[in-house]
């Protein structure tokens, strides 16, 4: 994996979740535009993409951990709001939080 990918996803997952695409590239010091370059030629993805795909894959070990209602994880995630969560949440996985949550719950009785 490329060193900037890999810095990214440590600002996106450990340091601000709710970072924007323009701060994102002004983090790793370079421009929007060079950044959609980078990141469509290593991992075919848009940072948009990326930050959406990185923010659900936290918000996925938050839901598995009991304790956490919904809209502290799309806080702790980098979401304003629950519906966004919700949408973004959907739109990569198939299923809502919720949904999630109880599949999860399910596998792990098996």
């Amino acid at each position: 994996v490329h060193p900037m990918i890999m810095k990214a996803e440590h600002l996106v997952r450990y340091e601000n979740p709710a970072i924007t695409v323009e701060q994102l590239a002004r983090a790793l010091n370079m421009t929007t535009r060079t950044l959609h370059r980078k990141m469509a030629e290593e991992m075919n993805e848009s940072p948009k993409n990326f930050l959406t795909r990185i923010r659900v894959e936290k918000a996925m070990r938050l839901l598995e951990q009991p304790g956490y209602v919904i809209a502290q994880i799309a806080g702790a995630c980098g979401y304003a709001d629950g519906t966004a969560f919700r949408r973004a949440f959907t739109g990569v996985t198939g299923m809502s939080p919720g949904q999630y949550r109880r599949w999860i719950a399910g596998r792990q009785t098996e």
